[in-house]
């Protein structure tokens, strides 16, 4: 049923189907074993959507991706849990700022691996925008709920947003490192 010629192409699909699939493993069987299956949705949703528009960073390898996106996601596990609710507010409040900045700054960014027109560039531009400004109001919406828990899932949410947005800052600086060995 494959062409010759496409064998290559269902390969690389199949290749990245795989790696994604071991990525979501890992995750889920993380978030079960630390109960934050709900704070994981959370924050997997706001950064998949998020990245997907701004770009970032790209592991060389499906390996380092996987050993990327779980150090990345456990760091977070790290801080949602031990970071005190005394602290959310200011710490919600000062990375989503952050964030915006990043975003309005120098979003979208290629990657080698991922390329896009210029017409592209504006439409993912502009859908990231929205989207952050989507997620900033949903994280501040949830850090003024009097319950502690909803603050749980607003820094969740800046979590993800600052996940995408720093890795859309790291490939950032390394393209303009690469530019400037130019």
């Amino acid at each position: 049923v494959i062409k010759k010629e496409d064998i290559k192409i269902y390969a690389y699909g199949y290749e990245i189907l795989f790696s994604e699939a071991i990525n979501w493993i890992i995750t889920i069987i993380i978030s079960i074993a630390t109960k934050s299956v709900l704070k994981t949705i959370v924050y997997m949703i706001s950064f998949m959507q998020l990245r997907e528009s701004i770009g970032g960073f790209h592991a060389k390898t499906h390996l380092g991706c996987i050993i990327i996106s779980t150090v990345v996601y456990v760091l977070c596990l790290f801080l949602w849990s031990y970071t005190p609710y005394e602290w959310h507010r200011v710490i919600i409040v000062s990375g989503l700022i952050l964030h915006l900045i990043l975003v309005l700054a120098i979003a979208p960014v290629e990657h080698p691996n991922k390329p896009f027109s210029e017409k592209e560039a504006v439409r993912f531009r502009k859908k990231g925008c929205i989207l952050s400004l989507i997620y900033i109001d949903i994280s501040l919406l949830l850090m003024m709920l009097p319950w502690n828990i909803c603050s749980v899932y607003s820094y969740a949410v800046l979590l993800g947003l600052l996940s995408a947005s720093v890795s859309m800052e790291i490939e950032y600086l390394r393209q303009k490192k690469k530019q400037n060995k130019y």
